[in-house]
């Protein structure tokens, strides 16, 4: 099965991100930190989506993506933010699109297309 995961500081919102990626048949493992973030890319290097919120409490969203880039270059993120987040604009090589809070099963089904 896929293997996505789900960055996001909120319990709430990360356990319903869970909730519909299972129902989709996706394996969820969540983080509540960027420091967390990176423990998981260390002990797993790669996940089929890095489902990302840009409003961490330990690091800017953009800052964190770097790291990522830098240390597990072969992940791809899907950044998640209250407001439209230019994708272009970033600069970043592996966030491949933006989703807006709040998240619905259709978008995260549309996520999962993009792995098959």
């Amino acid at each position: 099965p896929l293997h996505f995961l789900v960055v996001e500081d909120d319990t709430e919102a990360a356990q319903l991100m869970q909730i519909l990626l299972q129902s989709l048949g996706v394996k969820t493992t969540l983080a509540h930190s960027a420091q967390e973030c990176m423990r998981e890319l260390a002990l797993q290097h790669r996940f089929d989506r890095i489902l990302l919120d840009l409003g961490l409490p330990d690091s800017e969203g953009e800052q964190l993506i770097e790291r990522i880039e830098h240390n597990h270059p072969d992940n791809i993120v899907i950044v998640v933010s209250g407001h439209e987040h230019d994708v272009a604009a970033s600069g970043s090589a592996i966030v491949q699109q933006s989703l807006l809070k709040p998240i619905t099963k259709q978008a995260l089904h549309s996520v999962v297309l993009t792995c098959r």
